[in-house]
């Protein structure tokens, strides 16, 4: 927001446009469930390599145990 008007970034003509505050809020939630998506997805992979790397210690472990 500057000087009152709301801007939104237009990916098809690469460059900002002005929007109205109406649009400009509906825009929000859109992005914020992207932001959310992309941090659940990053979530999720760094507990499967946690996940992954304690079952190989584990694996490797037993082995020299023996």
């Amino acid at each position: 927001m500057r000087d009152g008007s709301y801007f939104a970034y237009d990916a098809q003509a690469h460059r900002m446009v002005e929007v109205a505050r109406s649009e400009y809020q509906a825009l929000l939630p859109s992005s914020r469930r992207m932001f959310l998506a992309i941090a659940g997805v990053l979530l999720v992979g760094a507990s499967c390599g946690v996940l992954a790397a304690g079952e190989v210690r584990r694996a490797d472990g037993g082995v020299a145990a023996r």
